[in-house]
């Protein structure tokens, strides 16, 4: 996770989880897996989605076990 300091990355968890609700997040990404898309595609079209950033939308998918 991004931050080295133990607050910096709880406020960062904390944002991803506001933002990417996991709620919200896991339907949109079966839908898009459905497309059978690569998964740069995938993160890029989620990333676009829910207005965040690659990198951001690769830990958090990456947090919740979708991708690898």
């Amino acid at each position: 996770m991004l931050g080295t300091h133990l607050a910096e990355q709880e406020a960062n968890y904390f944002a991803m989880c506001l933002l990417m609700p996991e709620e919200m997040l896991i339907p949109d990404f079966n839908k898009i897996k459905a497309w059978k898309k690569s998964k740069k595609f995938l993160i890029e079209k989620l990333a676009n989605m829910y207005h965040v950033n690659y990198q951001t939308m690769n830990i958090r998918l990456s947090g919740l076990g979708l991708i690898k």
